[in-house]
């Protein structure tokens, strides 16, 4: 007898970290999949593993001096950055939510700083051939830079380094992120920005 409601299979010993539980695409109504495998050798995966433990620490380092995170799209950590915006629209994509503007526009939302470190505002895209995505950083109506994401082309997350000049934030608590196309552009989408200190 089938039992349809468990059926599936496990792979064994050839998967890491762990085996892998595979089950029949009708069963996975409210689960994420994913289609993509990455496949390694023994010897492959040796330095595969060395660079995945790497990016781990180099993640783990970042989260002990993050000062404030934004998940943009979401209404909880919106309302807490009293996030506003002109023209904006949000979306999801690669398992995570954006927010971006159309014809104008601009995004803006408040993060916490540390008034006597050197802060780094790091924003996450994603790589893309579409054109038109220019546009100004601001911090507190100041523009640090302009960033231009038709630059970034691979399809994958960035993750995007803007240094806030210390002027911009001395005796501050929190400063007002804005972002502001420039003209026939859009500002994003953005998938998140994180506020870090050195």
């Amino acid at each position: 007898m089938i039992d349809r409601k468990n059926s599936g299979f496990k792979t064994a010993n050839i998967a890491r970290p762990s085996d892998v539980r595979l089950i029949p695409f009708n069963q996975t109504k409210n689960e994420y999949y994913s289609v993509y495998w990455d496949v390694f050798t023994p010897q492959t995966w040796a330095l595969q593993q060395k660079a995945y433990d790497e990016e781990k620490k180099k993640q783990q380092e970042m989260e002990m001096h993050t000062t404030d995170i934004i998940r943009l799209g979401e209404m909880q950590p919106e309302r807490d950055h009293n996030f506003t915006g002109e023209k904006q629209i949000t979306g999801e994509d690669h398992q995570k939510k954006w927010r971006s503007t159309e014809g104008g526009g601009f995004l803006s939302f408040e993060m916490k700083v540390t008034p006597n470190n050197q802060n780094t505002l790091i924003n996450t895209y994603w790589g893309t051939d579409n054109r038109g995505r220019v546009f100004d950083v601001l911090i507190d109506n100041v523009k640090i830079t302009t960033e231009d994401l038709n630059k970034y082309k691979e399809n994958r997350f960035y993750y995007i380094n803007y240094e806030i000049p210390i002027g911009l934030t001395k005796g501050k608590s929190k400063v007002v992120v804005k972002l502001l196309p420039k003209e026939g552009n859009s500002a994003g989408p953005v998938y998140g920005s994180r506020m870090v200190k050195d």
